[in-house]
Formats: C-alpha cells, structure tokens, sequence
C-alpha cells in the first residue's frame, strides 16, 4: 500500500512539474528559481520522513534502509537546485551552493552511520559502542545543516522581489514576477506543503496559547516555506511585517 502511495504522490507531482513547466516555458526567471526551490524543499522535507529511532529492539537492516531512503530524496532534490550553482545572479548561486551543500551534508553523515551500522550488524563490538555517540554527532551535525538549507532557501525572496527604495517602505511590492506566476508558484507551494503548513500553523496557535505541543510540526523547511508563501500572497509592504518584505 505505501509503494502504491508513493507512487501516485510522484506522479501527481510530476505531471504538476510537467504541467507548469509546460505553462512557464516562457516564464521569468524568478518563477523558474522558486519553482526549482520549492521542489528541493519538498524533497527534503521527504527525506525527514525517514527519521531514525534507535531502542531496544531496534532493526539494523530498517535503520540503513531508511538512511539509504532519505539520500535518495536528498539526492533529488540536489540534482533539482545544483544547476543553479554557476549562475550569474549572486542571489541565486549563493541559495544554490547553500541548499546544495546542506544536502550533501546530509547524505554524507546518513553514509557515515550506514557504514557504521555494517560493522556493527558484523558483529563489530566496538562499532556498536560508538553508534549511540556517532547518532548524536549526526544529529548535532544534520541540525546545522538543515538551518543552513532554510537560511539559503529564503533568498529566493530576492529572486522573486526587486530591492526596496527605502528602510521603511510602504505601498505596492515591486515583484519581478507577474501575478499570474505568482498564483502558480502559490498552487504548487500548497499543494506540496499545506498539511505542513496547517501543523505548522496550529503548532504556533497552540504554542501561544500554552497548549501541548509537538516540535516535529515546526521545522525549518516549514517555517522557510511560511516566509516564502507570505512573500507570493503580498501585494502592498503593509500585507505583513515590514521586515518580510524589506529585501534591501
């Protein structure tokens, strides 16, 4: 049933990319950035489905094959942004080598825990002492990065928006983008993440409120996808804060 699953999510988002791919093929380039970055976020944010959880009875052969799973969508999404890398428009080489790099940093510690973990399922004793410590690195290691990929990801603004004129700018937003590419990238952005989005949202709503509260709905890559929305839904720099618009 998952395998049925996941393959009618990747061919709904194929013939989605298909389908605005088709539809931009004269498009600008700030559409054409942020459609690739938000494709990248998504795959990411797959990857996180793959999650370890080391216990007692904890099955080595599942651990790896996760891992392998989560490199698999970081790998996608790495081969959707690294054509951006060599671009002319600082903006968007810098969001390209940052987003590039946090992913490969992560296949690289998911590569280092999945070569430890055939040692230990080899009956390396000394590789299973090390693997409660060497989680924990990955973990430390894989928090800076994906705050490196969200860091990165949320210059595709000054792809999408052109500098304001002042510190205090007030009235209509100059989009480098039309309108019409705005409501598309909009679609596609709910379309990937809106369950995140709605979590996300309930996530801050509850945690005003002093209710409990689960950290796993506020991430990163939600809470870059959030500033990236709030940026297509603008019109005017009064819509929202002041600081999400001012590009400068």
């Amino acid at each position: 049933m998952l395998k049925v699953v996941t393959l009618c999510i990747l061919a709904i988002l194929t013939c989605t990319s298909v389908a605005l791919s088709a539809e931009s093929a004269r498009a600008s380039k700030g559409f054409d950035v942020t459609f690739s970055v938000l494709t990248a976020l998504h795959y990411a944010n797959w990857a996180r489905e793959y999650a370890l959880h080391l216990g007692e009875d904890t099955d080595l052969g599942a651990m790896m094959k996760n891992l392998m799973l989560q490199n698999a969508k970081f790998q996608q999404g790495l081969a959707v942004v690294e054509e951006y890398m060599k671009d002319p428009d600082k903006p968007v080489s810098v969001l390209a080598e940052g987003m590039s790099a946090a992913m490969l940093i992560h296949m690289e510690e998911n590569e280092k825990v999945i070569e430890l973990l055939k040692q230990v399922s080899n009956g390396d004793f000394a590789a299973f002492k090390d693997l409660e410590y060497r989680l924990a690195q990955r973990a430390a290691t894989q928090k800076q990065a994906w705050e490196m990929m969200a860091t990165s990801a949320t210059l595709v603004v000054h792809v999408l928006v052109k500098p304001a004129e002042s510190l205090s700018p007030k009235g209509p937003i100059p989009f480098r983008v039309n309108r019409n590419e705005r409501l598309q990238l909009s679609g596609y952005l709910n379309q990937l993440f809106r369950d995140d989005l709605i979590r996300y949202y309930r996530y801050r709503q509850d945690s005003a409120n002093g209710r409990p509260t689960n950290p796993n709905d506020q991430t990163w890559i939600i809470f870059t996808v959030d500033h990236i929305r709030k940026t297509l839904d603008a019109t005017n720099y009064e819509d929202n804060a002041r600081e999400a618009w001012n590009v400068k």
